[in-house]
């Protein structure tokens, strides 16, 4: 993978003002290199979550739509949102593919994470409310998430809440952080 920034080659004197920049621009194009480093670091880790997200998505809205009847039934058996539930089985695979492609691009991916944050979120208080409000507790997940039992499926959904906050927060670093190394730049001279 390509840095975004690279430490500019500084050696030598500054033919306009004699300055030794190997000297004096030296802690500079070290911090560069530095920054630019830990930047390709937390990219590897926004692939990692982006891929996760993308895969989590896929795969719950495909085993929905797959089984659309049963999650339907499913879903109004749910004593919370019985009277929505018709709406709801149409609407939430398709919020979950289009978080899926908000994320694969990189000029939409923060958006797609905080959607993704914001489902997750609203997922992980939905079991939590059924865990602890609910009478009775009816089976909507699909696929291989429909093997793990109530409690289960809450830690697993806390734990996916947690790595799309960690997905919204590096990728909302990763926009500011060239702009602040452009602005170091323009402050030093380097630029």
């Amino acid at each position: 993978m390509k840095a975004f920034f690279t430490a500019p080659d500084i050696s030598g004197l500054c033919h306009k003002c004699s300055i030794d920049l190997n000297k004096d621009f030296a802690p500079l194009q070290h911090s560069l290199v530095i920054i630019s480093s830990v930047s390709m670091k937390r990219d590897y880790i926004i692939y990692t979550i982006e891929a996760l997200l993308c895969l989590l998505f896929t795969y719950a809205a495909i085993s929905k739509l797959l089984k659309y009847h049963l999650f339907r039934l499913q879903l109004g058996k749910s004593p919370f949102i019985t009277s929505i539930a018709g709406p709801i089985a149409l609407i939430l695979p398709v919020i979950e593919l289009l978080t899926v492609a908000l994320i694969v691009f990189s000029t939409t991916r923060l958006l797609g994470f905080y959607a993704a944050l914001f489902l997750m979120t609203l997922f992980t208080s939905y079991i939590f409310a059924m865990l602890h409000f609910s009478y009775y507790i009816p089976c909507v997940c699909g696929g291989l998430l429909s093997k793990m039992d109530w409690d289960q499926h809450l830690i697993f959904n806390i734990v996916f809440t947690v790595i799309a906050l960690v997905g919204v927060m590096l990728e909302s670093m990763n926009r500011l952080i060239p702009e602040y190394q452009k602005e170091q730049a323009i402050k030093t001279g380097v630029i």
